[in-house]
């Protein structure tokens, strides 16, 4: 979860970082002078745009992979959870066809909370595209 959480705020200062050398890149190359000159003095913010580009490629990679051992964890507790509960359900509800039904969601319930992991982290790296 720490991964995840540091990876994608690394990856927010990273792009702002960009967006913000990607600025002092068009102001060198759209100023007045020869193309050349203009070049040459927009070389050190492109060096800039280009490692936080990189950087933010290995940022993500660290939080897909964190993601992906977080969603198997998440559904294990859930399922924990829900099983233990059931552990203690009387036997004369077991047979209840009301039980299975609840069953049956609770079930449910525990892979949505695995889906939600990759829905929230892919909804935090949409809102920064």
């Amino acid at each position: 979860m720490r991964v995840v959480l540091a990876s994608e705020a690394g990856r927010g200062v990273a792009q702002a970082v960009g967006l913000v050398a990607v600025n002092s890149v068009l102001g060198h190359v759209l100023a007045a002078g020869s193309t050349n000159e203009r070049l040459v003095q927009a070389l050190p913010a492109l060096a800039v745009v280009a490692v936080t580009a990189f950087l933010g490629s290995l940022l993500r990679s660290a939080s897909t992979a964190a993601t992906g051992a977080l969603e198997p964890k998440v559904q294990r507790v859930a399922t924990e959870q829900y099983l233990g509960l059931v552990h203690r359900t009387e036997l004369s509800a077991i047979e209840d066809d009301e039980f299975h039904r609840l069953l049956d969601a609770a079930r449910y319930g525990a892979d949505s909370a695995r889906r939600m992991i990759r829905y929230c982290t892919n909804t935090v790296n949409l809102t920064r595209l």
